[in-house]
């Protein structure tokens, strides 16, 4: 008897410990509170978006006209430029070789062109015209325009080398700061293609976010729509934004990975905010922010 006792007791033991290691498993895990708090709610009614921090007007890729080896660089990041400061240069010995030969070929034509134009000028001072031939005149006048020309070609031949000189110097277009610097003495720059510019420049005195909507929610975003951006993992500190534009014109979303094998099924409408550079926190190009946009 006792021992059929204790097989029914162990038999109970045995389902309810079954019962309860199934209903353990469909349990699901406890909800934990997030590592980072969501940012505060500032509309009623608002559009959420992303954005990205760009130098106000946007960032200037800077380029280089033609291909060669850079022979110095003239600017460092964070260093403060002015339009028409020199950036870089290229490799110019070739150019100045073509310039000698171009100066020595305006000199050549040069001296002809006073030649001819000193044997015009004798021939001219003949008082007695039937002294000399008028065909033997109109040929060294037509000489004199023949000179002129080549001289005159020579002289843009040497202006030609001496632009083309110039543009191995590369200034800044604009009033700003070098945020990106991709170069060093002694490389191969290629001219062509901007996904690995030599040079970025950007005007630092304000900066400017370019908001990514959805182009579902474009309809609801109104012109001079109000706006607060959230730096990442910062929902504590919001960015008072102030309105420029909207870019009218909605494009294929590029806050992606960059992998050719991507296909884009997601346009944006883009919105242009500013801001002042917060003293209490660094923000920097690039940096990725979360906006909260008023609804209309």
């Amino acid at each position: 008897m006792l021992r059929k006792n204790f097989a029914f007791i162990l038999a109970f033991l045995g389902i309810f410990s079954a019962i309860w290691a199934v209903q353990r498993a469909m349990t699901g895990p406890p909800e934990l509170p997030p590592v980072v708090p969501p940012a505060k709610n500032d509309y009623a009614k608002r559009v959420s978006a992303s954005g990205i921090i760009e130098a106000l007007g946007e960032n200037v890729l800077v380029g280089s006209p033609v291909n060669g080896i850079v022979q110095r660089v003239y600017a460092e990041v964070w260093q403060i430029v002015k339009k028409g400061d020199h950036l870089f240069q290229l490799d110019q010995r070739e150019l100045q070789a073509e310039l000698m030969v171009a100066q020595a070929k305006e000199d050549v034509a040069f001296a002809q062109h006073n030649r001819v134009q000193d044997q015009l000028s004798r021939l001219q001072s003949i008082k007695d015209q039937r002294a000399i031939s008028q065909e033997e005149l109109r040929s060294k006048e037509n000489e004199l325009l023949v000179a002129s020309a080549k001289f005159a070609q020579a002289k843009a031949e040497t202006e030609k080398v001496k632009t083309l000189l110039d543009r191995m110097i590369v200034c800044s277009p604009i009033d700003g700061m070098v945020i990106q610097k991709n170069i060093k003495e002694g490389e191969f720059l290629a001219s062509t293609g901007s996904d690995h510019p030599p040079m970025v420049i950007g005007d630092m005195s304000k900066l400017q976010i370019r908001a990514d909507i959805d182009e579902q929610n474009a309809s609801r975003i109104a012109s001079k729509a109000a706006a607060i951006a959230y730096p990442k993992n910062r929902p504590d500190y919001a960015i008072p934004l102030t309105f420029v534009r909207i870019e009218p014109y909605i494009i294929p979303k590029k806050s992606l990975t960059g992998s050719s094998r991507e296909r884009v099924d997601t346009r944006v409408l883009q919105v242009i905010y500013t801001f002042n550079m917060p003293q209490e926190m660094p923000l920097y190009i690039g940096q990725q922010v979360d906006l909260y946009i008023e609804r209309e």
